[in-house]
Order: structure tokens, then sequence, then C-alpha cells
């Protein structure tokens, strides 16, 4: 298995670095315990989780790869499904002079490749809210 850890999360921040205004906005956003996605608790830059997922959560599986890639499926096409359901106005309002907002994923990789497939309902929703997505892994 090639991604060993994912976080997608959606993330917003001031240009100076202050975190208020965005976090502000970003606690505009609907969020539900059924909707599967989290407000980040965490210090650091305001972000909503879409999915974390660790490869270890699969190791007991008879494919783990293959249950790992399905997971990782079912959380885009669940992170969509929750973005459709948000209004575009907030969204755009992280977008100013000031404040930047994205689709943030990070990875941790086990060998120098990784495969890696966004779906195009995950990537409607990223354009229809104005979202760039950021791809960062290990090197």
């Amino acid at each position: 298995m090639s991604i060993e850890n994912i976080s997608v999360s959606l993330r917003a921040w001031h240009r100076d670095g202050e975190h208020e205004p965005a976090a502000a906005l970003l606690s505009q956003l609907a969020i539900t315990p059924s909707d599967g996605v989290q407000r980040a608790e965490s210090p650091g830059v305001p972000r909503i989780q879409l999915i974390s997922l660790s490869s270890d959560e699969f190791v007991g599986q008879d494919e783990p790869s293959e249950a790992f890639a399905a997971a990782l499926k079912a959380g885009f096409l669940n992170a969509a499904r929750w973005m459709a359901k948000q209004p575009t106005d907030v969204s755009r309002s992280l977008h100013t002079d000031d404040l930047l907002a994205d689709v943030f994923i990070g990875a941790w990789i086990d060998s120098d490749q990784m495969d890696l497939i966004l779906p195009p309902e995950f990537l409607a929703e990223c354009a229809r809210h104005g979202l760039p997505v950021t791809l960062i892994t290990n090197d």
C-alpha cells in the first residue's frame, strides 16, 4: 500500500496569520453528527476535517489496500455530499483579498509513488465553492 495516512480538510486563513476571521466564516458552515465531517479543534489553521484514514485501520482485512481505497473513495463522496449542502456565499466569502481557503490533502506515503483518485463529484463541489485542491506528501 503506498498511502499510509491521509487527511483531507477544508481550511481557511487570513493572509496576516490571524485565525479569527476565517474561523468565524467556517463556523457558518452547517455540520450535523450524521455528516461524517467535523470541525478541527486543534490549534493552527481553522479547518473542517473531511477525511482522516490510516492504513493501520485495514490491516486485518483480506485485501487491506482495496479496503483502504474503498474507504477513501467513500470519504471523498461523503465530503462531496456535505459540500453540496453548503451555500456558496460562505465559501466565496473565504476568497477575499485578505482570506484564503483550499481543500488540503496531506498524505504520508511509504514509497515514491502513490495512487490517488479524486472522484468527479468531489472535484465538482470544490469547483462550485471556488476551492483549489492542495496535495502535499512526505518526500
